[in-house]
């Protein structure tokens, strides 16, 4: 990820597809996250100490490492550096993790004007919501532990207050791009029967007696209600519950040829590069070569809504540390030098 990219992301500066690129690469893996915060952390230490600043100024590499030891001095209570005797800057550089060689000190620069920066919570609780939609109308819906849910005309999810679980309840038709959570199952209630995964995406119709779950990628175990029996099913594959009765898990070629009524919607979770690309190809009618075999097993985790094809390359590209190349019938993509 383009240090700038970051920068212009943290100070409101960035286009919609820089966005959307900075949140898949933080969820991307826990180094990202890391680095995020480590950037978050020193920005802490530099806001601290720069009451006499002049404002929208940035500050100097020196005045980011002064005012890092400043804070470590306050956190000591000593009064001093706390560090050897005459303990040098190179020192305080390596005790807090930011040398200038790991983390770009333009990238810093870049962070300082920012001023509010929002960890991700130790144990995510969803808001106390339900989602109704009409008619003629469609929605998509962001849980708070990253999940995305597609809402078909006149379906309903509820979600309950301020729970730990992952648990949702869903009358009508949704598809669901479920964020992955080894730790906690996510649930999907229904009439007809309960659908539970750790990470995947699948679309579910649901009323009173009748269900079709069919599997976009990953797994999913459907239990009855009274929970004795379940199946599990996978990916390109389809079970329905007809007036109560589960019928055999049937394999279907294509998944996502069942899933054209979310219109122009793409949703991944740590989905392959080479999954997430037949889809693009499928959406938009183009055809995507990717030259560089390194690329093709990077995750990636994302959602579009309509989005014209040279955005939605624009972010799988600065995701996946890629150069492209758009036209109207051909994306090219090629491994830039950080994803080598």
């Amino acid at each position: 990820m383009n240090d700038d990219t970051l920068a212009r992301t943290i100070t409101g500066r960035a286009s919609d597809a820089e966005v959307v690129a900075v949140e898949a690469w933080r969820r991307q893996s826990p180094e990202n996250e890391r680095r995020f915060q480590a950037a978050a952390r020193l920005l802490q230490l530099t806001s601290e100490g720069d009451s006499g600043r002049v404002p929208g100024l940035a500050p100097t590499a020196n005045e980011i490492v002064e005012a890092a030891e400043a804070a470590v001095r306050e956190e000591s209570g000593t009064g001093r550096s706390g560090g050897p005797p005459g303990a040098s800057r190179s020192y305080w550089l390596g005790r807090w993790g930011i040398a200038a060689a790991a983390a770009g000190i333009s990238f810093l620069l870049g962070l300082f004007i920012a001023r509010s920066v929002v960890a991700p919570a130790d144990v995510p609780t969803f808001a106390a919501e339900q989602f109704v939609t009409g008619s003629t109308e469609q929605a998509t819906v962001v849980l708070n532990d990253g999940t995305v849910v597609r809402l078909a005309p006149e379906s309903r999810i509820s979600v309950p207050t301020g729970a730990a679980t992952r648990d949702v309840t869903l009358v009508g038709q949704a598809y669901f791009a479920v964020a992955h959570d080894e730790s906690r199952l996510f649930t999907v209630r229904t009439s007809s029967g309960d659908v539970r995964v750790l990470g995947t995406r699948f679309t579910l119709e649901a009323d009173a007696e009748d269900l079709r779950l069919v599997v976009v990628e990953g797994s999913v175990v459907l239990a009855d209600r009274e929970e004795r029996n379940e199946v599990h099913v996978r990916r390109n594959q389809m079970v329905r519950v007809v007036r109560g009765t589960r019928l055999p898990v049937a394999e279907v070629p294509d998944a996502t040829a069942l899933t054209e009524w979310v219109g122009s919607f793409l949703a991944f979770q740590d989905t392959p590069l080479r999954d997430a690309i037949r889809e693009v190809e499928r959406e938009y009618g183009v055809q995507v070569d990717i030259s560089d075999a390194v690329l093709l097993d990077r995750t990636f985790t994302a959602w579009f809504d309509g989005w014209p094809l040279a955005d939605v390359m624009e972010v799988v590209c600065m995701v996946a540390g890629a150069e492209c190349e758009v036209s109207d019938s051909l994306v090219t993509m090629t491994a830039g030098a950080l994803a080598r």
